[in-house]
């Protein structure tokens, strides 16, 4: 039994005697980095032609949930939004060519890059927005404090281990500050018989009027 007890003290004494930092194992960050990722430093992982990000936030593990997202605005100060008006539109059709599960923009990747590609804004925006980019196990965020019009082009290409690929994409605004497309569809106009259709059944009633009267 001795033998046995002497290896059991070694192994004590050399545990003991290892760094914190090699007995346990380090924790993931909440919010920075993350595993793998690089910083988003000045926000250059989106580039635009008719708005800037003038801020960003991230990388955050998990899902961009709207609290969550909140959240995040709140610290960092961005102004001109309010939780209790602050709305999610989400596109989750990434796919070239798949659409768009909203009315406000349309978001695809680079058919080579799952980690890049492109937002357009289908319908202007005339108040600050915040721009989520979900990829991987994590998200970022990008505030546009001018709004931007209908028309805008997101550039975008997320590094680090978001290179998994766009998973979806979300713009935080308040509701009220979505504008009208800039064409709205033409009115439904009558075909061109139907004028006349309408004199033929109008005379016809009023000559059966007249002869009850006779």
């Amino acid at each position: 039994m001795k033998p046995l007890l002497q290896a059991a003290a070694i192994a004590v004494a050399i545990l003991t005697a290892l760094p914190s930092s090699v007995a346990a194992a380090p924790k993931k960050q909440v919010v920075g980095q993350g595993v793998g990722n690089q910083p988003l430093g000045p926000c250059n992982s989106v580039q635009d032609t008719d708005a800037d990000a003038t801020a960003c936030i991230g990388y955050v593990l998990g899902n961009d949930h709207p609290a969550d997202v909140w959240s995040g605005i709140d610290k960092a100060g961005w102004s001109g939004l309010a939780q209790s008006t602050l709305t999610q539109f989400k596109d989750g059709k990434v796919a070239p060519g798949a659409g768009s599960d909203t009315d406000l923009f349309d978001v695809e990747r680079d058919a080579n890059d799952g980690s890049a590609g492109r937002l357009t804004l289908l319908m202007g925006l005339n108040g600050p927005f915040v721009l989520t980019l979900k990829g991987g196990n994590e998200w970022a965020a990008y505030y546009y404090g001018q709004g931007a019009a209908a028309g805008t082009q997101i550039q975008f290409n997320i590094p680090g281990s978001q290179g998994a690929g766009l998973s979806h994409a979300s713009v935080y605004a308040a509701a009220g500050s979505v504008l009208e497309l800039p064409n709205p569809p033409a009115a439904v106009v009558p075909e061109p018989g139907t004028p006349a259709l309408i004199l033929a059944a109008l005379g016809a009633a009023g000559w059966t009027a007249r002869r009850r009267r006779r």
